[in-house]
């Protein structure tokens, strides 16, 4: 698992709470540093989850951008399509990036071809957790939109 955030803070944070973790492995969390908005290539990687990180619509169509640079690799290179997990529980105005050009073309093409399109749904989900000076758990119900593609 290779983790990326721009924040050294974020990085040693999850790396800290991975090593705490007896369920996870020595080694298999690795936390590296990522700048979305760099011209550097995305990391190759199987699977992109992008969990609650659609704060604005700058950050949402750079996500888009790199989401798109993922999938079409995969197939320019001949691998297995990459899977894609995304998450918004904010929903945050602009921040649907499916509405970005190169999202519309590419859900264009796979419409074509009759292959699964790029899409958001919403759930439901029940909530259980704390946070940053909560002491207590929280429980309370949230709509989620979700994006899960190519599995």
């Amino acid at each position: 698992v290779v983790a990326t955030d721009i924040n050294p803070l974020t990085l040693k944070l999850l790396k800290f709470g991975a090593d705490c973790e007896e369920r996870i492995e020595d080694g298999v969390v690795e936390a590296m540093r990522f700048d979305l908005f760099s011209n550097d290539p995305l990391p190759k990687s199987d699977v992109i989850i992008a969990a609650d990180v659609l704060y604005n619509s700058r950050l949402a169509k750079r996500i888009g951008k790199r989401i798109h640079e993922a999938i079409v690799r995969s197939f320019d290179e001949g691998d297995a399509p990459v899977k894609l997990i995304v998450t918004d529980s904010q929903s945050f105005h602009g921040t649907d990036f499916l509405q970005e050009p190169e999202l519309k073309d590419l859900n264009a093409m796979f419409k074509e071809e009759s292959w699964e399109e790029l899409r958001w749904e919403d759930i439901k989900c029940r909530f259980c957790g704390s946070g940053v000076m909560i002491d207590a758990d929280q429980v309370y119900d949230v709509d989620v939109r979700t994006m899960k593609w190519g599995f």
